[in-house]
């Protein structure tokens, strides 16, 4: 079978003085510059037949705005079903964001207009570009900078896993590697925090594409309760460089051992699934809000920077709760969320890509479920859907759980929604 590949890619930066999303409640983080470039890379896959189109761009997340106008546009353009053009994000938080957070960083709809502009131009002739190429996979392991920051001493995936596709000469086209680690070496309480960048993965794709002479894409994994050891200690962007190069160089390690994918078919397989709703009440608020304020009265002085701070998660609370309350008085509770989950078969590879931040433990069961190796597991993909955390989680009244929901305006996940993503995934696997 002939695969062939085409890759272009385009600078995404944003406009002096636009917000930087995430880290925090209302810090007001108008950029001041760029330290290095935030890209939208585009990664073209055909067989006779067939075709699939990724996108994959530094930034925190995607809004259901952004993927469905590119989406259909794209589609238009390329004559690719929409179902076959997936989005993703690395969730570096020294981007902008499309999505409304509340109390992380405004919506800049000239960005959000301009990152739609710049998605579907960089598919624009990407068909005239494309090379026959031939997939490779391996593996590494990587130790030491990650730790699971909701569980002590909990589950990390300590595995760089790499898809290789190389040219007709032999040499490498492009390198996917995947890795599950929060993009967040920036303290954001330093000044490096107000600048724009890719954090640690831009670094790690800088060093693969000198090292290779081709083109890298970074699949961010489930990370969902995963940061870097020396994420939050006061550091700037030697800290981006430390990890980046260290997930380099196991990316490395795995190309040193890269076998050919033999006897393969591409093939591409979607599903719209639904991420179910608690139909909270206003007793249920009560509970959330007691929770959460009893944490904020425990709050030791070495942790709090200012009163600003504190003065922020009340007004956070305030006006989410009454969001939501009014949401309920009126019966607009939605009862789930939509999204959609991908799975690329190259042979013995695949990936898989599903919706927002996974919590580390989910991603291995899916694996432990279906007994497969060479399998890439990709978060953030498509429009953002919040955490999708593991029960216990629930049970603590955790920052994924049950704050997160708020900052988007909807009610929490029920409580077995690792469940029910997990088993979507193995369906849409073991599909025959």
């Amino acid at each position: 079978m002939r695969l062939e590949a085409a890759y272009n890619e385009d600078v995404i930066n944003p406009s002096l003085g636009i917000e930087l999303g995430g880290y925090g409640f209302y810090r007001n983080r108008r950029n001041k510059g760029v330290h290095d470039d935030l890209h939208v890379r585009t990664l073209l896959l055909e067989t006779e037949g067939k075709s699939v189109l990724i996108y994959n761009a530094d930034l925190l997340e995607v809004s259901e705005y952004v993927v469905s106008e590119v989406k259909r546009k794209v589609s238009k353009k390329l004559g690719i079903h929409e179902s076959n053009i997936i989005l993703t994000v690395t969730h570096t938080h020294s981007a902008p964001p499309t999505t409304r957070f509340r109390g992380l960083g405004e919506v800049s709809k000239e960005y959000v207009d301009f990152l739609i502009e710049k998605f579907v131009s960089s598919a624009e002739g990407i068909k005239e570009k494309s090379t026959e190429v031939r997939p490779f996979f391996s593996k590494s392991t990587l130790k030491g900078v990650s730790f699971n920051r909701v569980v002590k001493g909990g589950p990390v995936d300590s595995f760089v896993r790499v898809i290789q596709l190389k040219d007709s000469l032999n040499k490498p086209f492009v390198t996917m590697f995947n890795y599950s680690c929060h993009p967040v070496t920036v303290d954001v309480r330093t000044e490096y925090g107000f600048y724009v960048s890719a954090d640690w993965p831009g670094v790690s794709m800088r060093v693969i594409n000198k090292e290779t002479g081709g083109f890298s894409v970074f699949l961010q994994g489930t990370c969902g309760d995963i940061d870097p050891v020396i994420a939050w200690k006061m550091r700037g962007f030697d800290a981006c460089e430390e990890v980046g190069l260290k997930v380099g160089k196991s990316v490395f390690e795995a190309i040193d051992r890269l076998k050919e994918i033999k006897n393969y078919e591409l093939e591409v397989r979607s599903k719209r699934i639904s991420l179910p709703l608690q139909q909270i009440t206003h007793e249920d608020l009560i509970k959330i809000i007691s929770v959460h304020l009893k944490r904020v009265e425990s709050l030791k002085p070495d942790i709090i920077m200012d009163v600003s701070n504190v003065l922020a998660l009340i007004r956070f609370y305030r006006e989410s709760m009454e969001e939501l309350c009014e949401r309920i008085s009126k019966g607009l509770l939605p009862e789930n969320i939509k999204r959609d989950i991908y799975l690329i078969k190259l042979g013995r590879a695949s990936v898989l890509f599903v919706p927002g931040e996974v919590f580390v433990e989910i991603g291995l069961k899916i694996r432990e479920r279906l007994q497969l190796d060479d399998l890439l597991i990709v978060g953030y993909t498509g429009a953002y859907a919040g955490y999708i955390p593991t029960p216990k989680e629930f049970d603590r009244y955790g920052y994924a759980a049950y704050m997160v929901p708020l900052m988007l305006g909807y009610p929490p996940y029920k409580k077995d929604i690792a469940r029910v993503l997990i088993d979507e995934c193995v369906k849409l696997l073991e599909i025959e």
